[in-house]
């Protein structure tokens, strides 16, 4: 049967249900199980939910503040309409993963599944599959993964420390700007948004598509044999190199891109090619 919250209640031991787990009131709700399994988590109050043993569940909902401390499956989706705060390393699966509102915590953040983030996100460290971005992203220990596709849903702004890498192991698209800063960037997919600024960057893409400028502000390492680059206009403002001394790249222009190239340093084996095609 469903169980309805109203008050403040502390687990340490473990829970199992075969409803729905409702809060309704104001009070602090704080699990600390080694299980959780229940159908369904949903909150409609403004208190605050706080999970710190593993979960299993059908689907969460929650609206007031939720604090997470371990992992949180689901074979539904899991919806975080309020505040998210990291109290320990936190792993969430589910078909979606949504948070409308901000997320905290100087731990890593681990979803697998879509990531919907329609809000600002500081965490420690972040790996995602699938990630929909309406939202800056900040890791103040590690890089950033995206193991699946990214889609920009508004500009964003990825920041990592210095020597972290933010990794794009997909495509990277939508009609919105992007910007890395201090870490290094690497893209392993194609790419196609509007615009796009990054320090370090590795292209082991056969294309880099912006309907804008591009601008690489620090080394550009080719580990493609052949990228095509496709932008209104596009800087190297450090060096362009090969992944591999001497194997030879080239890199192919749009005919309609500007290219600035004068203060960088270019390999002797990178090879420039303008599509007059295109």
């Amino acid at each position: 049967k469903s169980i309805n919250v109203k008050g403040d209640v502390t687990s340490t031991g473990d829970i199992t249900g075969g409803g729905t787990l409702n809060f309704n009131g104001s009070g602090e709700q704080t699990f600390t199980p080694n299980n959780m399994s229940y159908p369904a988590v949903t909150t409609t109050s403004d208190g605050s939910l706080t999970i710190s043993g593993d979960l299993n569940a059908v689907s969460v909902n929650t609206t007031c503040t939720t604090y997470i401390a371990d992992s949180i499956i689901t074979t539904g989706n899991q919806t975080y309409s309020g505040a998210v705060e990291l109290n320990g390393d936190t792993s969430l699966n589910a078909p979606l993963i949504q948070f409308s509102s901000a997320v905290d915590g100087p731990y890593t953040l681990t979803t697998n599944g879509t990531l919907q983030i329609n809000n600002t996100v500081n965490v420690g460290t972040l790996a995602a599959t699938t990630a929909n971005i309406k939202g800056d992203i900040t890791t103040s220990i590690g890089g950033q993964t995206y193991s699946g596709p990214v889609t920009l849903q508004k500009n964003a702004a990825l920041t990592a420390p210095p020597g972290q890498l933010v990794k794009f192991e997909s495509t990277l698209s939508g009609a919105y700007s992007l910007q890395i800063s201090d870490a290094d960037s690497q893209f392993d997919g194609a790419v196609n948004i509007a615009s796009l600024i990054t320090a370090n960057a590795d292209i082991n893409s056969s294309s880099i598509t912006t309907t804008g400028s591009q601008v690489y502000n620090g080394a550009v390492t080719l580990s493609q044999n052949n990228t095509t680059f496709k932008g209104t206009s596009l800087t190297f403002a450090a060096s362009v190199a090969s992944s591999s001394a001497g194997s030879g790249r080239t890199i192919t222009f749009d005919r309609c891109t500007a290219v600035d190239n004068s203060s960088a340093s270019v390999s002797a084996d990178i090879s420039y090619l303008f599509d007059r095609t295109s």
